[in-house]
This record gives structure tokens, sequence and C-alpha cells, in this order.
């Protein structure tokens, strides 16, 4: 995922027809949802889901809020 559509879509090319490229803000809970489930009905499911967003500090597994 990513904001860029263009960036995106490269990205999908180079990696090839098993790569999916999601527009979606990090920041937009709504969005990362979709991309999600977008994520999920391509692929049947997902193992996990890692949002790197760069938030600075320690934030102990499964205790991040959205404020964070």
């Amino acid at each position: 995922t990513g904001r860029n559509k263009e960036t995106l879509e490269a990205a999908a090319k180079e990696l090839g027809p098993n790569a999916i490229a999601l527009a979606a803000d990090a920041t937009d809970i709504a969005a990362t949802e979709a991309a999600i489930r977008k994520g999920a009905d391509k692929f049947g499911k997902l193992d996990i889901v890692f949002a790197n967003a760069g938030i600075p500090g320690g934030t102990p597994l499964g205790s991040a809020t959205l404020e964070v």
C-alpha cells in the first residue's frame, strides 16, 4: 500500500502477477481496512499485516492505538 498511485503501479508491475498494489493512507483506518479486505479477497487470506507508518518510540505489540 501507499499513497502514490503511479509508484504503486510501477512496483506491482515489477513484482509481477502475484503482487497487488493498493492505494491507502495508513492514517486512514477506513482505507486501510478496505485495502486489507482487497488483499484477502485476492489471496484468500492474509497471514500477517504490518503497517510501517514510521512511529517513533516503542509500542508493545498489540497495544498501539489509532491516536499513536
